[in-house]
């Protein structure tokens, strides 16, 4: 009786097993099983692409910021250039009836404009002597080939706060910007643009163009990209023509 009753139990389990798909056999794994290496590979390259984007998105907004710092830097440079000569400017005076009030000669450095400018200027002094400035004084604006970045200008001012007999030479030299990449003066006379004065009077106005060359912040095979910068401003000259 009871080898009977084993005997029908064993029927009964060959029978259930046999109802088990094969498939789900060869196929099935514990609950508590990790992650295929596929999984894993799929995984990773999602995370990695990822993080590719946003280290791009992170590069790309240092240099925007980069380059948006330089342009305001620029501009900074520049609008405080033309207000200087604004200033100097718009303060010239005849000195000495019967000599040349304004000596402005077209010069060159290289290939690039260089112009400069001198003359005589109710303008304070930016370099007072014991304390005390002048009523007047000599101004010049010339430029230099920089001495330490190639096809560069240095953009200086001229200052003597006596005015002698040579009202367009001596004084002491301030150096504005060295990334300078071009000057050109033109002078108002009679409605028409002249390169050049050196005249008894002084012009009805100057038109300044003012090029700085600044370090962009972005950089190309290793070297700092330069771009180009362009001021310009035209000065009426109160005391000019007519006259």
């Amino acid at each position: 009786m009871r080898k009977q009753k084993v005997e029908q139990e064993s029927s009964r389990a060959a029978t259930s097993l046999s109802t088990v798909p094969l498939f789900n056999l060869l196929h099935s794994r514990p609950e508590a099983a990790g992650f295929t290496l596929i999984e894993v590979l799929v995984t990773l390259l999602i995370t990695s692409i990822m993080l590719t984007v946003v280290y791009t998105c992170f590069v790309g907004t240092v240099a925007a910021k980069q380059y948006s710092e330089q342009v305001k830097e620029a501009g900074r440079v520049g609008q405080a250039v033309l207000g200087l000569m604004r200033r100097d400017l718009e303060g010239a005076f005849i000195f000495s009836p019967g000599n040349p009030a304004m000596e402005g000669q077209a010069e060159s450095v290289g290939s690039a404009d260089a112009d400069t400018v001198n003359f005589v200027t109710t303008s304070d002094s930016r370099r007072a002597v014991d304390g005390k400035g002048s009523d007047y004084c000599e101004v010049g604006y010339v430029l230099y080939a920089s001495e330490e970045q190639e096809d560069m200008l240095s953009l200086c001012r001229r200052e003597d706060h006596l005015v002698d007999e040579s009202p367009f030479s001596g004084g002491v030299l301030e150096l504005l910007d060295d990334q300078v990449k071009s000057l050109k003066l033109e002078y108002l006379v009679d409605d028409a643009w002249q390169t050049v004065w050196q005249d008894e009077g002084l012009p009805e106005a100057l038109r300044i163009t003012l090029v700085l060359r600044k370090d962009s912040g972005q950089k190309k095979d290793g070297e700092p990209v330069m771009l180009d910068y362009t001021y310009s401003a035209t000065v009426i000259i109160p005391a000019g023509r007519p006259w």
